[in-house]
């Protein structure tokens, strides 16, 4: 049976995005809740511009612990609504310069994707720029999620999309089918995506991977800057500027392979 909240997005993915952010949600909107991990006022390296980012809490998958070690955890869970966020994120925003906006981080952003909904159309509705940080691996087809998806992509500017040893098939260099899906579905809609490779010694560093990669790469047109970030190992990245000099010419061979 089909929920009262996947019809009324199935109805909102036909219309356009002024009547998206103007149309009311399924729940009151102080009534979904994000659960967020922290905060981070200034960031350069998580989408366009200086951007304010919003860390989500869900699972174990801490882009923000790896990209942002210098962020102050707290034990204690907080839930706050899209209205309360937006309050505390336009106090910077004299600060967005250069296409700056919002960064929704995580855990994995997609887990909490009513809350995004809300998000997102608030700060389109606040002429805001949006971009989620994800490494796409809850995408699916399957229904309420692909409809809810669909909206969402309409309210967001870019996505920042992760790939590690995660992304791929165990002992092949394909990448999961879902991720492969998802990437090339955000083409056909012409969804720009800064891709953030990690290089994972005997993972993700193989020459048969980085060539598959690169060869989905260059199949879609709207992957518009690609990152390499070499790691120590799985989960373990080196500090900034810890990098070992012996590991440039890994990283150059992996860029042309990646970019062949």
């Amino acid at each position: 049976m089909e929920t009262s909240s996947s019809y009324i997005y199935k109805k909102r993915n036909t219309k356009r995005l002024e009547d998206i952010v103007s149309e009311p949600t399924p729940e009151q909107p102080n009534e979904i809740k994000g659960h967020i991990d922290s905060v981070k006022a200034f960031c350069s390296a998580e989408g366009p511009g200086v951007r304010w980012v919003v860390f989500l809490r869900e699972d174990d998958r801490k882009w923000c612990r790896k990209i942002h070690p210098d962020i102050i955890y707290s034990d204690a869970e907080s839930q706050r609504s899209a209205e309360e966020m937006l309050d505390i994120a336009e106090r910077y925003h004299s600060n967005w310069r250069n296409g700056g906006g919002i960064t929704v981080s995580g855990g994995e952003p997609l887990l909490q994707i009513d809350f995004l909904l809300e998000l997102f159309r608030q700060a389109k509705g606040r002429e805001i720029n949006t971009c989620i940080e994800t490494d796409l691996m809850e995408f699916s087809r399957e229904e309420p999620f692909f409809t809810k998806f669909a909206v969402l992509m309409q309210l967001t500017d870019m996505l920042l999309v992760h790939m590690d040893q995660n992304s791929f098939e165990q002992r092949t260099s394909m990448l999961k089918a879902n991720v492969r899906d998802c990437l090339k579905y955000l083409a056909e809609n012409k969804k720009r995506i800064w891709l953030r490779y990690y290089l994972v010694p005997g993972e993700t560093d193989r020459d048969d991977v980085l060539k598959e990669t690169g060869n989905l790469i260059h199949s879609l047109d709207n992957i518009s800057k690609v990152g390499i970030i070499p790691c120590k190992a799985e989960n373990l990245l080196y500090e900034s500027g810890d990098v070992p000099a012996s590991l440039n010419e890994d990283i150059e061979k992996a860029m042309e392979n990646l970019m062949m």
